[in-house]
């Protein structure tokens, strides 16, 4: 019982040391081009070019694609091409969109 008082005094003295380094209160540095990442990647509309798509991607892998808020939109709305159903097929992996229609 002893160590693991010591142990639980010696882990709050450590994490309060830490938290001195910081102001209180202290946001993080805010990073304009995960901002501009993220308000993209969740816009139906896109990145604005292929440049900040692929810089983005590489930057934050974890970002969903644009292409799936697109296809989304088609699902409700109708596909305006033929072309657009063909993509997001291939892109869902399925040749029945109607499949993946409920699930979203």
């Amino acid at each position: 019982m002893g160590r693991f008082i010591v142990s639980l005094a010696l882990a709050y003295m450590a994490a309060a040391a830490i938290s001195l380094g910081r102001a209180h209160g202290e946001e993080p540095p805010v990073d304009p081009l995960r901002e501009f990442c993220v308000s993209q990647a969740f816009s139906p509309e896109g990145y604005g070019s292929g440049v900040d798509q692929n810089r983005c991607e590489r930057r934050y892998p974890s970002l969903p694609s644009p292409f799936i808020f697109r296809c989304v939109s088609y699902l409700d709305r109708g596909f305006p091409t033929p072309l657009d159903k063909l993509a997001c097929a291939l892109y869902f992996d399925t040749p029945d969109l109607e499949k993946i229609a409920p699930m979203v």
